[in-house]
């Protein structure tokens, strides 16, 4: 019986173990990915309002400059 009991309690403990959604290493990668990625799409707008500013600097000394 006691065997059997002890058999019981380390399938649960196995099954248990088993049956967490995602490792700590495997969240702490995902919340890198989207930190990335976060980080990324920030990244292009700067760029893509830099670019605009650029643009609109060059248009203003070009219309000054005639």
């Amino acid at each position: 019986m006691r065997r059997l009991l002890l058999g019981a309690c380390a399938l649960g403990l196995l099954a248990a173990a088993a049956c967490e959604s995602r490792q700590p290493a495997t969240r702490a990668g995902e919340t890198l990915d989207r930190a990335g990625s976060r980080t990324g799409e920030a990244l292009g707008r700067a760029a893509n309002d830099t670019g605009a500013a650029i643009g609109r600097a060059g248009n203003w000394m070009r219309d000054r400059t005639r």
